[in-house]
């Protein structure tokens, strides 16, 4: 495997299939605050992302094109980076659950995946900085608020 090979699948850590077999695993172990706040991380951060990139569309360093339906828009919109966004929610919501090797270990791969994004020119560094903000501010919903969702809508915990 090439090294653009490797810096392209190590960023995809930040993507949504990992984030979707974390949820599912955290389901089927019967873990289901973890699941809730796994999946609530991820909706929250792709909502907060589509709000943003609906209102102001920046073009991506690598000149993608925006394409013509609204969600061909979203995903070639550079600002915020979904990818750190999603890697620092991560990093609040397993780092809480898994412990403090958890917070060191997502800390490193959050700044990795940050960094890889902008190498790869689909990101500019205000964008990864915007994403890693976003995704701290909703891992924290995530761990906060959860539970109390959840028992609202009489889903058992």
């Amino acid at each position: 495997m090439s090294w653009p090979e490797r810096i392209k699948d190590t960023s995809a850590l930040g993507g949504i299939p990992l984030g979707i077999a974390i949820a599912m695993l955290a389901l089927a172990s019967g873990h289901l605050l973890l699941f809730y706040q796994t999946a609530g991380l991820l909706a929250l951060n792709y909502g907060v992302a589509a709000a943003i990139r609906t209102a102001w569309f920046e073009k991506r360093p690598d000149s993608t094109e925006k394409g013509k339906s609204w969600l061909s828009m979203i995903d070639a919109s550079s600002f915020p980076s979904l990818h750190a966004s999603r890697m620092f929610s991560y990093l609040v919501v397993f780092g809480n659950f898994f412990g403090v090797w958890a917070y060191a270990l997502l800390l490193a791969l959050a700044l990795l995946v940050s960094y890889l994004r902008v190498r790869l020119k689909r990101h500019y560094w205000w964008d990864v900085l915007a994403g890693a903000i976003i995704g701290l501010f909703v891992g924290w919903f995530a761990l906060q608020f959860s539970g109390s969702i959840a028992g609202f809508l009489h889903l058992p915990i």
